[in-house]
């Protein structure tokens, strides 16, 4: 396998475990929106790594973190 594929498996397992905890020390109603974040996160992480990021994209990121930031705030 590519050492990619194998990194992306053992972060994918990395964010699994650290969602089961966080699911055990904060209520649903506060973790959930946290859950939204991967829509951030992926499209950013793509950037990073090279791929274009068109400024709608960036726009939905903004839009999304508020969201998320007032769902879980409430």
């Amino acid at each position: 396998m590519q050492r990619q594929v194998l990194a992306g498996l053992a972060i994918k397992d990395f964010a699994t475990i650290c969602w089961v905890y966080a699911l055990k020390r904060i209520e649903l109603n506060h973790a959930f929106p946290l859950l939204s974040s991967i829509f951030v996160l992926v499209p950013l992480g793509a950037h990073w790594l090279g791929e274009r990021t068109s400024p709608r994209c960036m726009a939905a990121i903004a839009i999304i973190t508020c969201g998320v930031v007032v769902a879980a705030a409430a």
